[in-house]
């Protein structure tokens, strides 16, 4: 059970802490040090986010509405709705 939570103490230790990023109303420090970690994340999940809403749209045969949530500032309902990628969003 130690080594668990040394394993995980050693991987919590070497996360970015962002929470001072976290709490501003305005976004740029947030982008500014997810450029420097190069996260590629939302650009990978995007295309299965779409595969997702579209399968489920056609199965109800209606439009879906998809909720964003604890993803910072709704980077994933950014790139899904207005077709941006994480580089995007960085220059902006």
């Amino acid at each position: 059970m130690s080594d668990i939570l040394e394993s995980d103490q050693r991987t919590h230790a070497s996360k970015a802490n962002m929470d001072a990023i976290y709490i501003q109303s305005d976004p740029r420090a947030y982008f500014e040090t997810l450029g420097g970690l190069d996260n590629v994340i939302p650009d990978q999940a995007k295309p299965v986010f779409q595969s997702m809403i579209r399968a489920i749209g056609n199965e109800r045969d209606r439009p879906v509405t998809m909720l964003d949530i604890g993803c910072s500032y709704g980077v994933n309902a950014a790139l899904l709705k207005h077709d941006l990628s994480m580089a995007d969003l960085h220059r902006h």
